[in-house]
């Protein structure tokens, strides 16, 4: 945009807003490790230390100035004419678009909290990489840690440092488990998002704490590399009938990915332009897939089947009878269920994109 002021032509940006962090190396005497924050204000989580870069300074004497106000350490930058990193993905910080420069340093003097942190601790290899896994590092200053972690020697770190993935899991089945555990296997940190958290209604019978639960009963005994976030749906109302609010939000909880799983068309088509789709042959190897889907266990349940307790996991099955879910389904879902699901897709069918907006849209 350009305004005219005092016959002088001023031309007015949107531009990203430039941020310096720093990965501090700190010995305090008994141990040895890598500085992170805890923030004070949100976004909450553990972060590297960092801030705004100001006017009239450069970006190093930044770097340092913001890791002396956060951890009271003066920091030796190492080699300063090359940054670490550079991030500046617009999904990066949930605030606005920052853009960030990443350097490494070694710190002196005596740890200690300021400015805007709440906690300043030194934190071992194996606990940063715990906090990443557990998806407790704020940003994405995991991707720069790891990055670090990988020149230096330290730690070498699994094909993608965060992925996420999306869907209503009514009920999650055999199918579902296999994706969730390879993607555990395969990433740090594992993103699973309860969708249509808005909905109770024939194809979403089960609450969003429920699927949520089945989900966390399975993958706890072997996996604590995942977290949840919840997602409405939208398409219910004729504004956002075309997926992009939905596609926003998804962006907006998400934040920034390595990777995003789906297996849908709807929600490939939705989500492409925003993140790099993975697809399941891309990560399932061929003898581990499970060909079901979780509206073919709805159909069973609503008939009475017993056939559906084949087609989940033994954790979500005792869930469900130890809460009398299926009772309750049967009774408040099952012959609408059946009407719907009259056709009786195959196992390892899948709804096409129009199928999929049709029935989003009708239920």
């Amino acid at each position: 945009m350009t305004v005219l002021k005092n016959y002088a032509v001023i031309r007015v940006y949107r531009n990203p807003i430039p941020t310096t962090d720093i990965i501090i190396e700190y010995n305090d005497g008994i141990k040895e490790g890598i500085v992170l924050v805890e923030r004070r204000n949100p976004p909450y989580g553990f972060a590297i230390p960092g801030g705004f870069a100001e006017q009239g300074i450069s970006l190093e004497d930044n770097a340092q100035k913001e890791a002396r106000e956060e951890t009271g350490l003066d920091v030796i930058l190492e080699n300063p004419e090359h940054p670490l990193c550079v991030h500046s993905d617009p999904k990066r910080d949930p605030r606005a678009h920052m853009l960030s420069v990443t350097y490494k340093a070694k710190g002196h003097g005596t740890l200690k909290a300021g400015d805007d942190a709440k906690n300043a601790g030194l934190y071992s290899v194996n606990e940063v990489v715990h906090l990443i896994r557990r998806g407790q590092i704020a940003f994405d200053h995991d991707r720069a840690l790891m990055k670090y972690f990988q020149e230096k020697g330290l730690y070498t770190p699994r094909d993608f440092i965060k992925v996420g993935v999306i869907g209503r899991f009514k009920p999650l089945h055999n199918g579902g488990k296999v994706l969730l555990e390879t993607l555990c296997e395969q990433a740090e940190h594992v993103i699973i998002g309860i969708g249509s958290i808005n909905k109770y209604n024939v194809r979403n019978p089960f609450t969003a704490d429920e699927s949520r639960e089945m989900i966390h009963e399975t993958l706890r005994p072997k996996y604590d590399n995942f977290s949840f976030v919840y997602v409405p749906d939208f398409a219910h109302m004729p504004e956002h009938s075309d997926g992009k609010r939905w596609a926003h939000e998804i962006t907006k909880q998400f934040g920034s990915l390595d990777g995003f799983f789906s297996g849908d068309a709807y929600v490939t088509e939705l989500l492409k332009e925003h993140y790099q789709i993975i697809q399941p042959q891309d990560i399932i190897a061929q003898d581990r897939r499970v060909k079901i889907r979780a509206s073919q266990v709805r159909l069973e349940m609503a008939l009475h089947d017993g056939h559906w307790k084949e087609h989940v996991p033994k954790a979500v099955l005792q869930y469900l009878e130890q809460k009398h879910i299926v009772e309750r389904f049967q009774k408040q879902f099952g012959l609408a269920t059946i009407s719907l699901l009259q056709y009786k897709p195959s196992l390892g069918e899948s709804e096409s994109l129009e199928q999929e907006k049709f029935y989003t849209l009708k239920t």
